[in-house]
């Protein structure tokens, strides 16, 4: 008994010396170090990023300037909630964090844009706080100046006065004393400008990167809570300026000689879109919208003249072949699938920045101020639009003239980077996990006491859904680009047999293409089955059809075909015929196309197709027999079979688009019975009874003359030439006189033109023309050749074999009149085998002509 009591004593013992313990550790408050916490007394609310452990009971206090009680107390701290505290009957919001903390005194100034403010700077981490530094402070930004919510640029001095500026490193980014604190106010969230500039820099690199490893193509951020006289301004995203240094730009010499550039397009001008030159008139350091920002020289403004004078007017032939000299084509590239990627209207003219490394470099753009993005405005509202494309003058051009295959190189890069950090999922990410950080730090708590905040969740379903939406128009956008042209090889061919009995078949293969083989009978695919009924040759190319490309035809193969007397009374002979409704067609309206298949026997042909590629103005208008077909300005007719000795006809309605002459050809494509004089599908030029051609003109007499493709026509024969083969010891000259314009009025001038050609096998020498201007007209002064009297002459001429050469000039039409020009050639240091120089103009030789003009 008397042993039982002394345990229940010592367990009552022990009960309360627990029981005192834990009552011990309630009692002990959290310590925070002073400078880790900040207190905005008029909002009553406390910013702490000393992040207290685990405790081992619960904590009713916490000792900050002084000491606090939880209104309940807490087992342990959470950085996504706030903690009401009590002090005095006052109740105060205490948030932890683990942001920096930055607390700026101004000593109770007003900050504004246009002086720079004297304050002073702490910063405090969760590694502990920073000594107290000078800065200059002053508000920056555009219409961003004038929202509640202000961003600001801050300069660390190395004294009171900012006489001398102190570089400063702060959360691992760069050492320098400029730092900007952007407000990211009308930013739904907080993520737009954070997230945005992250991607940039990570998908652009510059190009100079191999001599400047530690360049920069964009600016990094940290989240920050922000103290200004000791009230709570919010949290900001302290960030790196847009300057030399950070895009390790060439340094001017100290001869004055600049060599780095950089220049801030801050409004909207037609030199900041780069549609219109302005007058040269910059100022020291501002023109047309742009701001010069290095070098520091004031009024240079000469490089930046250039850039824009031979982006907006370079002719276009110029600017396809130069303008890789003036801007660096890759970041150009990069530029305008980010712009339309994050659909940023504020950015195509405005909010960017031109940078050139050094002298003879080419400018690239870098990208700036990213709120307006991802669905919305710079406002701050949203803008849904998710199918528009954003340009300007330099990019118009660009995609018009397509220099260097700069639409094909960029449908490469952004279908590269849709693989990686563009992939849907890899966008979302970014949002969701910057939103995440915003969250688990209480950051959306304590700005909400202060500014307006956008429900996290909804919004990120809203930029989830916009992204969905752009890039699928943008995939559909770029899909259309074409492809970078590989320059594929021909293919090469084998065929199983190359001799077979007429009515057998054969199978070639073409390989060693990576994109589609076309076959010369206008089959697709690496391999063909043929049964031809002669011998036929075939071969094929490796097209590669997105890039607009396609290899040298490959070598010929020839199937031998057998002679088999059998197919002698199973052979239909077809012919086709073709005839218009209408000779001349105005434009847009229709003509009716007849085709008439006759089988000249003597057996019934069966499966033939007939195929008309239609020419390029000439447009398929309907109309048609059931058994006709349309797709891609390609018409299919086909009939199962035609008995001997009868006539098919198939027709459908064709209009001009366009003033010109249209010469549509069809022909027999395909037949599974043997045609004695035609092969189907040899192509439309070898002039076979199995094709046939109609023309239609428009009525405005145009010259313009398109024709049906031809694309899969066998090899012809070399055409002979009906020349004489030149005589290898003579030079034989002709002369032909042409005039712009067969009738002119007085006054008007008349361009004439005098060709000299040598046909012969030696070059010709010492050759002089002339010709003898009528008394109606007179010569123009410098126009070409050589006047004298009424002669215009050129001497000293040199025509090489095979070669012509032209002496153009003017004259003034004075008197109305029929006239003539006469012309001869006058000398040549070589005899010519069929006319003698220097002879007249009446002798009828090929070195002699005539040509009349009529003077109104």
């Amino acid at each position: 008994m008397a042993f039982n009591l002394l345990r229940f004593i010592f367990s009552l013992f022990i009960i309360n010396v627990i029981a005192s313990y834990f009552s011990i550790l309630k009692a002990q408050p959290i310590v925070i170090n002073t400078g880790q916490y900040r207190i905005d007394r008029a909002q009553r609310l406390i910013v702490c990023n000393q992040i207290p452990k685990t405790f081992a009971a619960p904590i009713s206090s916490i000792k900050l300037d002084r000491i606090y009680t939880f209104s309940a107390p807490v087992s342990s701290i959470r950085t996504d909630q706030i903690y009401p505290i009590i002090y005095n009957d006052t109740t105060y919001q205490l948030s932890f964090t683990q942001f920096p903390i930055i607390q700026i005194n101004t000593n109770g100034a007003t900050i504004v844009k246009e002086i720079v403010s004297k304050a002073s700077i702490v910063i405090a981490d969760t590694n502990g706080v920073s000594p107290a530094s000078y800065i200059g402070i002053n508000v920056r930004g555009g219409l961003s100046s004038t929202f509640p919510k202000k961003s600001y640029k801050i300069d660390f001095w190395a004294d009171s006065l900012g006489l001398t500026t102190k570089d400063t490193t702060l959360f691992g980014m760069r050492t320098d004393s400029e730092w900007l604190l952007l407000a990211m106010y009308n930013e739904a969230i907080r993520i737009n400008n954070v997230t945005s500039h992250a991607l940039w820099r990570t998908m652009h690199q510059l190009y100079y990167l191999n001599q400047e490893p530690d360049a920069l193509s964009g600016i990094r951020t940290r989240y920050v809570d922000v103290f200004i006289d000791g009230n709570y301004n919010g949290v900001y995203a302290l960030a790196e300026p847009i300057d030399r240094k950070q895009l390790k730009l060439k340094k001017t010499k100290d001869n004055g000689q600049a060599r780095g550039e950089l220049y801030k397009s801050s409004d909207w001008t037609s030199a900041t879109v780069f549609t219109g030159m302005p007058a040269k008139d910059g100022n020291d350091t501002t023109w047309a919208g742009f701001e010069l920002k290095y070098p520091n020289q004031p009024g240079f403004w000469t490089n930046m003249y250039g850039l824009v004078d031979s982006t907006v007017n370079w002719s276009d032939a110029k600017f396809t072949n130069q303008i890789a000299s003036k801007w660096q084509i890759d970041n150009l590239i990069d530029y305008f699938l980010f712009l339309n990627l994050t659909r940023a209207t504020d950015n195509t003219g405005k909010n960017l920045y031109i940078a050139r490394y050094k002298e003879g470099e080419p400018y690239i753009i870098i990208a700036w101020d990213l709120d307006g993005t991802w669905g919305s405005i710079w406002s701050g509202s949203h803008d849904n639009t998710t199918t528009d494309i954003l340009s300007n003058g330099l990019y118009n051009r660009l995609l018009s003239l397509n220099p260097a295959n700069f639409k094909q190189k960029m449908k490469t890069r952004w279908f590269n980077l849709r693989t990686s950090l563009f992939a849907t999922t890899n966008l979302k990410n970014s949002f969701a996990t910057n939103a995440t950080i915003l969250t688990t730090n209480g950051a959306y708590l304590r700005e909400a006491t202060k500014w307006s905040v956008s429900s996290v969740n909804s919004e990120l379903a809203y930029i989830n859904a916009w992204i969905d939406n752009r890039t699928t128009f943008l995939d559909n956008y770029f899909g259309g680009f074409p492809d970078v042209c590989t320059n594929p090889v021909a293919p090469t061919l084998s065929i199983n047999s190359s001799t077979i009995t007429v009515g057998q078949s054969a199978t070639l293969t073409a390989s060693g293409c990576p994109y589609t083989v076309t076959w010369n009978t206008g089959q697709v695919g690496a391999n063909l089955l043929v049964t031809p009924w002669n011998t036929a040759q075939y071969w094929a190319i490796c097209n590669q059809v997105g890039a607009g490309c396609q290899s040298p035809k490959s070598t010929t193969l020839t199937l031998t075909i057998l002679p088999d007397d059998n197919f002698k009374t199973i052979q239909a002979d077809l012919s086709l015929d073709q005839q218009s409704s209408r000779r001349i067609v105005p434009v847009n309206q229709t003509t009716r196309l007849t085709f008439s298949l006759t089988n000249h026997g003597p057996v019934t042909a069966r499966t033939i197709q007939i195929q008309d590629r239609l020419p390029t103005g000439l447009v398929f208008a309907g109309n048609a027999n059931p058994s006709v077909t349309y797709s891609s300005g390609i018409v299919n007719f086909s009939i199962d079979s035609l008995e001997a000795y009868r006539t098919a006809l198939f027709s459908f309605d064709v209009s001009p688009t366009s003033s010109g002459i249209f010469r549509n050809t069809a022909q027999i494509v395909n037949s599974a019975s043997y045609d004695p004089d035609s092969t189907p599908g040899s192509g439309t030029g070898d002039g076979e009874d199995d094709m046939a051609t109609a023309e239609i003109r428009t009525p405005d007499s145009s010259t313009l003359i398109t024709e049906s493709a031809n694309p899969n026509q066998r090899p012809l024969p070399v055409v002979a030439s009906s020349q004489p083969v030149p005589d290898p010891e003579k030079a034989d000259l002709s002369l032909q006189i042409e005039l712009d314009k067969l009738a002119i009025k007085q006054g008007n001038n008349n361009t004439v033109k005098m060709s000299i050609k040598n046909m012969g096998g030696l070059n010709a020498t010492g050759v002089a023309v002339q010709c003898v201007l009528p008394s109606g007209v007179q010569y123009v002064v410098g126009s070409g050749g050589t006047a004298s009297g009424n002669t215009v002459s050129a001497t000293g001429l040199t025509i090489a074999s095979g070669s012509t050469i032209t002496v153009v000039f003017q004259v003034q039409a004075i008197s109305s009149g029929n006239w003539t020009y006469k012309g001869q050639i006058t000398a040549s240091d070589q005899s010519d085998p069929d006319s003698t120089p220097g002879n007249g103009t009446i002798n009828g030789e090929d070195d002699e002509a005539w040509v009349g003009v009529r003077v109104d």
